[in-house]
């Protein structure tokens, strides 16, 4: 009998917030966003040293970054966030990656 791994199965949602009454589910990002993120945040680190990003441009790459980890959020509920709130929610974001690959990681460990 053949073994058929279901991927469907497999929950991406790897942590949740609320706001404003509302649940919101972080989830793990696509390859594809994996590999832009990472391009981009090379981009505006180079800028960021060269002292010619703009607090738009930074604003604009929050924004991005939240939309790829929570599918469900618009530009409107993101723009009625403060800044404290935005930089607490992209702590959180990055700790729920961080979360994640360390399982990632201990489950290779334990294939071995």
């Amino acid at each position: 009998m053949t073994d058929i791994l279901n991927l469907d199965e497999l929950s991406n949602v790897v942590k949740q917030f609320t706001y404003k009454g509302e649940t919101y589910d972080i989830c793990e990002i696509s390859l594809g966003d994996f590999i832009q993120l990472t391009a981009e945040q090379k981009k505006l680190e180079a800028s960021e040293k060269k002292g010619t990003i703009t607090e738009h441009e930074m604003a604009a790459s929050y924004r991005t970054n939240i939309r790829r980890m929570v599918p469900g959020i618009t530009d409107e509920v993101i723009n009625t966030m403060t800044m404290r709130q935005l930089k607490a929610l992209l702590d959180f974001i990055n700790t729920a990656a961080i979360d994640q690959q360390v399982v990632n990681e201990a489950e290779e460990q334990a294939k071995k």
